[in-house]
Formats: C-alpha cells, structure tokens, sequence
C-alpha cells in the first residue's frame, strides 16, 4: 500500500512513516504532507494515477461537507 498503514480506528486513514496521510470516502481522497513532502506526496498521487483515473482539485477547502481552514 505505497508504504501507508491503516489507522484501525478509522479505516479511511492511512499514514505513512515519514509523514504523510490520506483520507478517503468512496471516490474522494486528500493527500496532506508537510512541505517538504511535496515531491512524495506527487508520487504517491503518480503512483495512484496509474491505476485509477484521478482528478485534482487544487488546494483543499471542502471534504464531504466539513470546512478546511488552515493556519499558516
């Protein structure tokens, strides 16, 4: 699974050792890295579109109906 493990808490996360999570529900995914990630978290997503057809969306400011603010 590209290195991720799943959060038996919550199925729909996965973590990486370095860093990374993803959600998913479905068909809907976020990848969040630090960033200085970013070049893994691109092959992450590489590594996924190989397999499935995927659509990006840009920056994140809505998932499954919850507001995403972020404090920089």
């Amino acid at each position: 699974m590209l290195g991720f493990k799943i959060v038996y808490e919550d199925v729909c996360l996965m973590v990486s050792p370095d860093g990374l999570l993803v959600i998913f529900y479905v068909d809907d995914i976020l990848i969040f890295s630090p960033k200085n990630m970013k070049s893994r978290a691109a092959d992450v997503v590489a590594k996924i579109a190989k397999h499935w057809e995927l659509r990006e969306m840009g920056e994140a400011k809505w998932f499954l109906g919850i507001r995403i603010l972020r404090d920089r």
